[in-house]
């Protein structure tokens, strides 16, 4: 039977997907408590991501476990919660459904790149750890950008924990490139006198990259902050008819290029 679900890629990838949607709707739940746990004001042991049980943001009644399936609940109720009526937000199901289409890309990416099975459930739980991270990055930074500091701290570690056995990169020159990094980092919010979320942000965010895949990652992240800068230049003579219009970057775009950098660098890397 295990061998006969291992042969099946079809059923596999179907599997992959379901664990995927699964790990998405946990992600839905980190990005809407993290931000009100990282607020001072509140009592984590009263309020954290596994207590109170999921409730309704309308008028706070518990959602039943058969109401919290992912993408099939929103389906079935119609997008509208079943207790007040009120419409369920749109990104519930997308998360879920994005975050299980990427897993199986993954799967079925290295399944064609990679031979041993040991090596492969290897590869893939890496994979699969840093692409649901980057989805819950992306998703939480939607609600709070500065409180997914610590979930760019931890990819950090997971990065170097990846690169014990030079998996993506040697491990010194991660461990080198992220203390270069931060150190810069630390000058720069030493000599800045605002903007400083952001330059701590961008910098957790370019040390994980560096943590996973050393110098690699350096060119992802140019080519991306290269078409982004075209793109929003071309966008804004096209506006303005000659005259360009300054478009800022935010906090939440911030963390969107650092972490389509991050994947990028694993489909380069791999």
């Amino acid at each position: 039977m295990t061998d006969f679900l291992w042969q099946s890629t079809p059923l596999m990838g179907a599997l992959v997907f379901v664990l995927g949607s699964c790990v998405g709707s946990f992600i839905n739940v980190v990005a809407y408590r993290l931000p009100i746990m990282t607020q001072a004001d509140t009592d984590t042991s009263r309020f954290n991501l596994a207590y109170p049980p999921s409730h309704c943001p309308s008028c706070a009644h518990v959602i039943m476990p058969w109401q919290n399936l992912p993408i099939v609940a929103y389906l079935w109720l119609k997008g509208r919660s079943r207790c007040c009526n009120q419409p369920i937000a749109s990104s519930y199901p997308l998360t879920e459904l994005l975050t299980g289409a990427v897993s199986v890309v993954i799967f079925v990416h290295l399944t064609a790149a990679l031979g041993p099975l040991t090596e492969f459930l290897t590869a893939l739980a890496g994979a699969l750890g840093l692409f649901w991270w980057l989805i819950a990055i992306i998703t939480t930074s939607r609600q709070h950008p500065v409180s997914v500091s610590p979930m760019w701290q931890s990819l950090l570690w997971l990065g170097l924990l990846s690169n014990l056995d030079g998996q993506y990169c040697p491990l010194p020159e991660a461990i080198g490139s992220v203390c270069i990094t931060l150190a810069l980092g630390r000058l720069a919010l030493h000599r800045a006198t605002q903007n400083q979320d952001r330059i701590h942000l961008i910098t957790q965010g370019i040390a994980a990259g560096l943590a996973w895949f050393g110098s690699v990652f350096l060119l992802p992240l140019a080519l991306i902050l290269l078409g982004v800068g075209t793109v929003k230049r071309v966008v804004s003579v096209w506006r303005s008819a000659g005259s360009e219009i300054p478009m800022n970057p935010t906090l939440r775009d911030d963390q969107s290029i650092v972490a389509a950098a991050l994947a990028l660098s694993w489909f380069v890397s791999v």
